[in-house]
């Protein structure tokens, strides 16, 4: 499943080769997961993430239960342009 989201913190897990995201979609709900440690993530940046759909939802969770590890993370671009072209050059 995908999910969109504004990155709200990304933590180290100890002793383990990844790092803890949390994601805030529109609705409000964050979404905990997993990525590999070498995966650059920034704060208050829009991405997309890929989970298996075996994950469980973030709100049944508690903290001694593994998060579920994104399977993939795209960066979202903010206000990209469409360029239309000008009917005046043809």
């Amino acid at each position: 499943r995908a999910e969109d989201g504004v990155c709200l913190a990304v933590s180290s897990i100890p002793f383990q080769h990844q790092r803890r995201v949390t994601l805030q979609r529109a609705d409000g709900n964050h979404i905990v997961f997993c990525v590999e440690k070498n995966k650059r993530l920034s704060v208050g940046q829009t991405y997309r993430v890929y989970l298996p759909l075996s994950a469980i939802p973030s709100e049944v969770k508690t903290p001694h239960l593994p998060q579920p590890c994104a399977l993939a993370v795209e960066k979202i671009e903010t206000g990209s342009k469409c360029i239309v072209p000008d009917a005046s050059e043809k």
